[in-house]
């Protein structure tokens, strides 16, 4: 299975402020990473808490996981609370929290996690989500969240156990008291580049097969960026200027590189001072194209396969050296613009490939419907394999109506698993680090809610119902056929 971080669509990520969790939408590898209800002193997160003045001990780790005891026993800055002098976590939680968070939650915290979990004071501090209760008081909802993608710690890493939510709830119950006989929480320092215990969100973990909002090192002298933008007829280093109204235009470029090379990352080439942008895409079409050529658009591409969408809220996008987007040198590709009012705009994507093929061949899927005539639209993808396919990201698209999005896999078998269930803002397109599977026989169902009657279009004035999805083996999501609008990988 593979690791990623929060990606794409029209896109973005959005970092949320998890009062218990690593703050953006981001999974770490999965991997076996447990504390048993139980205490013993001497294994990691059972450290004797130290008196006044004696440093704590580091406990020895397993195979990459180096043990630290950054932060124990000291008062965190802004911890607030008034545990009781010379008390501190129970041996227990001091275990289960040690096992299972402090990758994240140590002092200083990492990877945008809120607030520490190094003391009985962290605890007790108000929690920055909901100044008016503890931190302690808002855990226990992100052990079992709604939404499967809020859940700490975070997926695809492994969930607590029932016994060990059952120790920690319990604490909690009783006022997150402390104890006499307590036990220091330790760090769980996670070598980057290790599977198992070695994984956590957001860290740099090369070569587990997911995608990063955040840039990572890549060790290939030969990976080369090109940029794509925006640009006046005849001249692709002037800004474009849109007159008024509503209008999709078309920028044709021929492709900078020869031979087959395969996309690392997209970083983001937005004008910053654009007023006029809507959103853009990126398309690798299945011929050659005039470079350079400037021309209006209908907003329908039969022919494109989408490589990138950038929409407000958009983040770039970094995958794992083992995954990569095949980009042909013998074929030409198209920034498909969407402006709406007047001035100058020099937008697009900044696109990162290497010529060394990877072990995962990604692309992104189109999922969703068109069908749209009412207040609510429903789409079911039944993709064609091969199996399993393996989801690293996704985001959502509506416009200005669209309030809510939730998708769904319907097993073969029974049942079904909600992989997105969240609001939707058009102002705030996020893209989302996903980990699920999808097997043979299961379907993705995607339903779109809005706030009136809504009816398909491309102006923004209609409405959308998109849930872009990257995954791999590339060719696996598709349906039995491409849709006349939005070309071959769709499955809608």
């Amino acid at each position: 299975m593979k690791v990623s971080t929060t990606w794409l669509g029209w896109v973005s990520i959005g970092s949320l402020a998890l009062a218990a969790g690593c703050q953006s939408d981001v999974a770490g590898p999965a991997g076996p990473i447990t504390g048993a209800p139980s205490c013993v002193v001497g294994s990691p997160g059972c450290t004797p808490a130290p008196s006044a003045g004696t440093p704590a001990l580091p406990q020895a780790g397993s195979a990459g996981v180096a043990q630290s005891t950054a932060g124990v026993g000291a008062p965190t800055a802004g911890g607030g609370g008034t545990p009781s002098a010379g008390g501190g976590v129970p041996c227990d939680v001091a275990q289960i929290v040690s096992a299972n968070c402090t990758g994240c939650h140590q002092s200083p915290t990492k990877i945008g996690a809120p607030m520490p979990l190094m003391t009985l004071a962290d605890f007790h501090a108000p929690a920055p989500s909901d100044a008016t209760k503890k931190v302690y008081q808002i855990i226990p909802s992100r052990l079992d969240p709604s939404d499967p993608t809020k859940r700490m710690p975070q997926p695809p890493l492994t969930a607590l156990t029932a016994p060990q939510k059952q120790t920690f709830n319990a604490w909690v119950n009783a006022g997150a008291a402390s104890a006499a006989s307590s036990c220091a929480i330790t760090v769980t320092e996670l070598t980057p580049g290790t599977g198992g215990t070695g994984g956590m969100p957001g860290t740099v973990m090369p070569g587990m097969g997911g995608a990063h909002i955040e840039e990572i090192p890549y060790d290939d002298p030969d990976m080369q960026c090109y940029k794509f933008q925006t640009h006046a007829r005849g001249d692709k280093n002037a800004p474009y200027t849109h007159g008024s109204g509503e209008t999709y235009v078309n920028f044709d470029f021929a492709a900078p590189w020869t031979g087959t090379v395969y996309q690392r990352a997209v970083k983001l080439a937005n004008d910053p001072n654009s007023q006029v942008i809507h959103h853009w895409l990126l398309f690798k079409q299945s011929g050659r194209v005039t470079d350079g050529a400037v021309g209006t658009s209908s907003g329908i591409h039969p022919d494109g396969t989408l490589v990138y969408a950038w929409g407000p809220g958009a983040s770039p996008m970094y995958f794992d050296p083992d995954v990569g987007v095949p980009l042909e040198g013998d074929v030409g590709y198209r920034l498909e613009a969407h402006f709406n009012g007047a001035g100058d705009d020099q937008s697009g994507a900044e696109l990162c490939v290497t010529p060394h093929e990877p072990e995962h061949i990604a692309e992104i899927v189109w999922v969703g419907t068109d069908s749209i005539a009412g207040s609510s639209a429903t789409g079911r993808c039944r993709p064609r394999g091969p199996f399993p396919i393996q989801a690293i990201a996704a985001q959502p698209h509506m416009h200005k109506l669209g309030t809510h999005m939730k998708a769904t896999i319907m097993r073969a078998g029974g049942g079904m698993d909600v992989v997105h269930d969240l609001d939707f803002s058009f102002d705030s397109q996020q893209y989302y680090v996903k980990d699920f599977v999808i097997n043979e026989g299961d379907s993705l169902v995607t339903e779109c809610s809005y706030s009136g009657f809504a009816t398909f279009g491309t102006s923004t004035s209609n409405e959308m119902c998109y849930f872009f999805v990257v995954a791999w083996p590339a060719g696996s999501l598709r349906g039995g056929s491409g849709s006349f609008i939005h070309g071959p990988n769709s499955c809608l």
